[in-house]
């Protein structure tokens, strides 16, 4: 059977359970927190930025800023791997942000990368 979590939430083993952040809190930082951080610096006309040292200085950085429209950009870059979607507001663009950022973590972990 099909779920549908509320934000904030996965599913896992059948059941709604709250999603932890994997990678933006490696260092501590609270979901609650970037949000606050991320709409502050929207109010300013700011884009939120963040760098997230993984292994040996390596890590990705995490942008996050108005689209030009409705929604908010999220762009996640490592090296020379970019991924980047739009989404509706900033609670969700911290999930996105830390799925990106896991995605490119898996792709440096797994597969041989050429960075420029």
């Amino acid at each position: 059977m099909a779920h549908l979590c509320p934000a904030g939430y996965v599913v896992r083993d059948d059941e709604c359970v709250p999603d932890d952040l994997r990678v933006l809190g490696a260092h501590g930082g609270s979901r609650d927190a970037m949000v606050a951080e991320i709409v502050a610096a929207l109010a300013d006309g700011r884009s939120w930025e963040r760098f997230v040292e993984l292994r040996m200085g390596a890590g990705p950085t995490v942008r996050i800023g108005s689209d030009g429209s409705v929604g908010l950009r999220v762009s996640v870059t490592w090296g020379s791997q970019r991924a980047e979607v739009v989404v509706q507001d900033a609670t969700s663009a911290v999930e996105a942000a830390d799925r990106l950022a896991l995605v490119l973590y898996q792709v440096r972990r797994d597969l041989p990368v050429a960075d420029r």
